[in-house]
């Protein structure tokens, strides 16, 4: 799985999670706050590659 798939299905999974949760009022563990961070870091990672990448290029760097 390449890194624009795995950031998709980690935002994803995190939308869902937190939608059903909200449906709930549960209390969030540990772990789905781990697997929060990591959609996290995905997200930003994937912004970087596009964005600040593409900003480098487009001034010939």
């Amino acid at each position: 799985m390449g890194p624009i798939q795995l950031t998709i299905t980690m935002a994803a999974f995190v939308i869902i999670k937190n939608y059903f949760y909200e449906k709930e009022k549960r209390k969030i563990t540990v772990t789905e706050t781990i697997i929060e961070i990591i959609g996290v870091v995905s997200l930003i990672m994937i912004i970087d590659y596009f964005i600040l990448d593409g900003i480098k290029k487009l001034k010939g760097g």
